[in-house]
């Protein structure tokens, strides 16, 4: 890893929710919104990631939520 790196560690249930299409949300659009986010760095970042998951979420995400960012 180099200066500048994260590791960016989560659960399912940031992504495991139905969405307004009443479909499952799924790990890919997840990955997909995480482009997003990539500038920001600590808090803002875990912020802005989770406000963005419970936006999305048709009814609410039920689910545990772990998140854990490492930065180099």
């Amino acid at each position: 890893m180099i200066s500048g790196d994260k590791l960016f560690l989560f659960s399912d249930g940031l992504f495991e929710f139905w969405n307004f299409e009443n479909e499952i949300f799924g790990l890919d659009a997840f990955v997909d919104e995480l482009e997003k986010f990539t500038d920001l760095k600590g808090h803002e970042l875990l912020e802005e990631i989770s406000n963005e998951m419970f936006r999305i979420s048709r009814n609410g995400i039920r689910d545990d939520v772990s998140m854990l960012l490492l930065e180099i």
